[in-house]
């Protein structure tokens, strides 16, 4: 077991000023690149204001559909700013670092930004031999803005035990969690201080999640069919309604399972499926694979049948 840390009841809170749904729906935008790769903030820009016309709640920047991990810190930073120009909606920062020390330099440079929180993901490369706990105890102390867990081990090899997980949600500054296991085992594993945010990050386990207790997703599909997403969590919560959730909940997997980033086609897919949707996307920062057309043909099936 991991020593747990005292928290108060501010340190337990995420508020999303929104309308009549109680469930959190949030994007975690792409990053549009130009044919020469770089950055097209202005094309991240007018994405945002497409999105600011739909159900969602708010924006993730610089997280794992941003391609965040293929961006430099100043272009993660500068993406930040451009979305912040521009959204009316809240905003979340994504924040990749592999030590303490570069996490806690990320967090001060958000500092003056007013945003809804900071997502930051398990550091992953030393794999067993960091301590997830500790790393979340210091960030947590010293960040300015509420800070949640990004747990996505088909990318990182790294999967929080229930135990380090509570100890983690006890820490002041820690408010919640995006848990893109791709599985309910962690939620339904331990009892969560009242007020833990717990977000999932995979699409298909939405219309169960909810039962269990979710405050919403950060989902790479609500990147392509945010009103669908928006329904799929508004019946689930919703008493008589559960064989619509669940009619929706299987219509939403097909394209859900082309768009998985370990199974199917991952960004290169997102961000076609972006543009099929009207979005402007551009391809993978290289060497991320782009989408053959045969895929991109499977792709608009998928979209089409939703």
């Amino acid at each position: 077991m991991y020593p747990v840390c005292a928290a108060t009841g501010a340190d337990r809170r995420l508020v999303v000023q929104k309308g009549g749904s109680m469930l959190d729906l949030f994007a975690p935008l792409i990053t549009p690149f130009k044919s020469d790769q770089s950055v097209d903030f202005e094309a991240l820009q007018r994405n945002v204001e497409l999105y600011e016309r739909s159900s969602l709640d708010g924006f993730l920047v610089n997280g794992s559909s941003g391609e965040a991990e293929m961006l430099t810190p100043e272009e993660r930073l500068d993406s930040l700013k451009a979305v912040m120009d521009c959204a009316r909606k809240p905003v979340l920062a994504g924040v990749v670092a592999h030590s303490t020390r570069d996490a806690l330099h990320q967090l001060e440079a958000l500092a003056t930004l007013p945003l809804k929180g900071v997502l930051v993901r398990t550091p992953s490369y030393y794999g067993a031999q960091h301590d997830q706990v500790e790393f979340y105890r210091e960030l947590g102390k010293e960040s300015a803005h509420p800070i949640l867990v990004y747990q996505i081990p088909q990318y990182t090899g790294v999967r929080l035990t229930g135990d380090q997980l509570e100890a983690i949600s006890h820490c002041p500054g820690v408010v919640g969690i995006k848990d893109s296991l791709g599985d309910l085992s962690l939620l339904n594993e331990k009892v969560w201080p009242q007020g833990f945010a717990y977000y999932l990050g995979a699409s298909s386990l939405l219309q169960p999640g909810v039962a269990a207790g979710i405050r919403g997703g950060i989902l790479a599909l609500a990147n392509v069919v945010p009103e669908a997403c928006r329904r799929l969590l508004d019946l689930s919560a919703k008493r008589g309604s559960e064989k619509q959730a669940r009619d929706l909940q299987r219509r939403l997997i097909p394209l859900n399972r082309l768009l998985g980033g370990s199974r199917g086609f991952g960004i290169a897919g997102l961000k076609a499926a972006c543009e099929l949707r009207g979005y402007e996307s551009g391809s993978p920062r290289k060497p991320l694979k782009s989408l053959s057309e045969s895929d991109r043909k499977a792709l608009a099936r998928a979209i089409e049948a939703i």
